[in-house]
């Protein structure tokens, strides 16, 4: 299960996908090598995190190691949106908001069955966020759907899936506007460049990092980066850059590519296993975190250099989010079904949005 949301926050596009039992569990021992009056108060971490309660998903219950958090957004309503997973073959999605304030209390849940591999899904949060309505649900993908992000505009959104296509949909259409075959194995990510309706990435298994503009003719351009010779695995664009995005790859490594110089990439190994996920912080300068199947989060500067890691998640870290009424504040869930806050250190200059009172 994926989602992307767009910059007016009111459409969340999810993607069914099976999770059968080929997914890898991590081992995360030691490795080698209404909108409140004034802004709410996150939960805080002595230790810099603070973990959720979800009876429901004790990891010692047999459902319980059969689920687990995919991914979630903090939201400016002192709202968290997660995913959650559970069961396989076939498993089930549930959609949860949580009280930023209360984790352990749900505000709203909604539960549905997953439908077989390459449904794509609208979804609509309404009544101040509290209600979950799904709108439209398509096949046009042939197998598991990987990937999704909505472009800019919030009126088109490209997905990318298991059976090598990317896809660019009419999101009030309800259709599918371009459907692409241009790599040679599952794609697994694809990012939406911000200001630029028409342009994005895809990486796939393949070993191929593609840029598009869907108004070329030959729509599809391979970006080479000597800087990661693993396969990649993410990607993000930069949100103050449109010339520049980050790559990361199976073996943990993370680079700062240029598309007109990709040969030039900035490039550090983060991470010692695959990367998940990016998320690039509201900073004048922004800051990056990136989460792996190392089960360890980092936050990275501009010149990639580590201000931050926390090793607390016990297994596979699968979705991140800054917190829209703190700058300092990163939030993280994961296949071990905890959901992380984290405290970063701020830039020179910046200043956090509130304070957390230590707990």
């Amino acid at each position: 299960m994926v989602c992307a949301r767009g910059p007016a926050g009111q459409a969340a596009l999810a993607l069914q996908q099976c999770s059968p039992v080929w997914h890898r569990r991590g081992n995360c021992g030691p490795r080698p090598s209404t909108a409140p009056s004034s802004p709410p108060r996150w939960p805080s971490a002595a230790s810099g995190w603070c973990r959720s309660s979800w009876p429901e998903l004790r990891p010692s219950s047999p459902a319980g190691k059969k689920r687990g958090l995919q991914a979630l957004e903090a939201r400016k309503t002192s709202v968290l949106q997660l995913m959650l997973q559970s069961g396989c073959p076939w498993p089930s999605l549930s959609w949860v908001s949580l009280s930023i304030t209360e984790l352990s209390v749900p505000v709203t849940q909604v539960s549905v069955p997953l439908r077989p591999p390459g449904a794509v899904e609208l979804w609509e949060l309404e009544e101040n966020e509290s209600l979950i309505v799904n709108k439209f649900c398509k096949y046009e993908h042939d197998d598991i759907v990987t990937s999704v992000s909505v472009l800019a505009g919030s009126s088109q959104a490209v997905s990318g899936g298991r059976d090598c296509c990317v896809k660019v949909w009419d999101i009030p259409e309800q259709t599918v506007l371009h459907s692409y075959r241009a790599h040679s194995d599952a794609v697994t990510c694809v990012a939406s460049c911000p200001g630029k309706d028409t342009v994005f990435l895809s990486c796939a298994e393949d070993n191929r990092t593609l840029l598009w503009d869907t108004r070329c003719p030959k729509p599809a351009t391979r970006i080479v980066c000597s800087a990661c010779n693993y396969l990649p695995t993410s990607v993000m664009w930069h949100p103050q850059k449109s010339d520049i995005f980050v790559l990361g790859d199976e073996s943990g490594t993370v680079a700062l590519v240029d598309t007109k110089n990709p040969d030039s990439a900035l490039s550090a190994a983060v991470h010692t296993q695959a990367i998940t996920g990016f998320a690039f912080s509201a900073h004048s300068s922004p800051l990056l975190a990136s989460i792996s199947e190392d089960c360890s989060v980092a936050v990275l500067d501009s010149d990639l250099s580590e201000v931050f890691r926390n090793h607390s998640h016990r297994d596979f870290v699968k979705g991140l989010s800054w917190s829209p009424s703190d700058d300092a504040l990163l939030t993280t869930v994961g296949w071990d079904h905890q959901v992380l806050h984290h405290t970063v250190p701020l830039p020179a200059g910046e200043a956090s949005g509130i304070n957390c009172v230590k707990e």
